[in-house]
């Protein structure tokens, strides 16, 4: 289709059962916000559709970030089609065909600062043939040491399980 210069892909996070983002949510959808500001010639790709851990709503999660990011004077047609993934290996294999269809030049994910390693490995390896750039956005400073090492605890054991197993080097 077009051959954009670029998308920011802005993975999902939680919202409540009224469809509130979370203060993790508002985070990633504040460093798209600051990312797009930086970059008006791309366009933002959301992902998060629906699950009991993180969006228990009629609506996929995506939609709610929509809803913030226009509220806050972002262009609705600066926003593509929705990826409405359930986890964080679903958001990369959701948004390829997405990110295919606009062809763009370079890439730039979003997501929060503890989950940026097993994001970082799942979309190096899916998006080979792009220019990648990662952008963290701030949470686990907002946490309770409980909370952060809960987090971290949790990534490091899903990035070691998804280095075990082989289904993520099968080719695009």
């Amino acid at each position: 289709m077009n051959d954009l210069e670029g998308l920011i892909i802005v993975l999902g996070s939680p919202n409540d059962d009224k469809g509130n983002l979370s203060k993790m949510a508002l985070a990633r959808a504040k460093t798209a916000i600051f990312t797009y500001q930086n970059h008006t010639n791309y366009k933002l790709l959301l992902t998060g559709g629906y699950g009991p851990g993180f969006n228990r709503t009629s609506k996929p999660h995506a939609f709610y970030l929509k809803k913030y990011l226009l509220n806050q004077g972002i262009a609705n047609d600066s926003i593509v089609e929705f990826a409405e993934s359930a986890y964080t290996a679903d958001d990369a294999f959701k948004a390829l065909p997405i990110v295919k269809k606009y062809n763009p030049k370079k890439l730039c994910i979003i997501s929060s600062d503890f989950h940026m390693g097993r994001v970082s490995y799942i979309f190096d390896k899916l998006f080979k043939e792009y220019e990648l750039s990662y952008i963290s956005a701030p949470y686990l400073d907002s946490c309770d040491e409980s909370e952060a090492k809960r987090l971290i605890e949790h990534e490091q054991r899903s990035l070691a399980s998804l280095r075990d197993d082989k289904w993520l080097y099968a080719e695009n």
